[in-house]
């Protein structure tokens, strides 16, 4: 059974991962607080998968933190589909 968290409020979004730990999340904070959760999240859950959209270039910060996908803002469909899409290829080969 897959977890699938949208992290737009980074208090509620990690009380929320102590009662159950996300298999993937879908990051989508403005600026420097999207750099936070997601280095945050990756170190309490490097298993987890995570598509991280924001409005600054953070491209060699995922690559980094291997992010499964990074893209810029707006927020568009078809982005989360390829990042679905990718994370999914990933858990295949783990």
């Amino acid at each position: 059974m897959y977890c699938i968290a949208i992290l737009t409020d980074q208090e509620q979004f990690f009380a929320q991962t102590l009662k159950t730990v996300p298999t993937v999340v879908f990051l989508a904070l403005p600026g420097v607080s999207g750099l936070n959760a997601a280095e945050h999240l990756r170190s309490l859950y490097p298993k987890c998968g995570i598509i991280w959209c924001s409005d600054l270039d953070f491209s060699l910060h995922a690559f980094r933190l291997r992010i499964e996908y990074f893209f810029m803002k707006p927020v568009e469909e078809q982005k989360i589909k390829e990042g679905l899409s990718i994370w999914l290829e990933c858990k295949k080969v783990r």
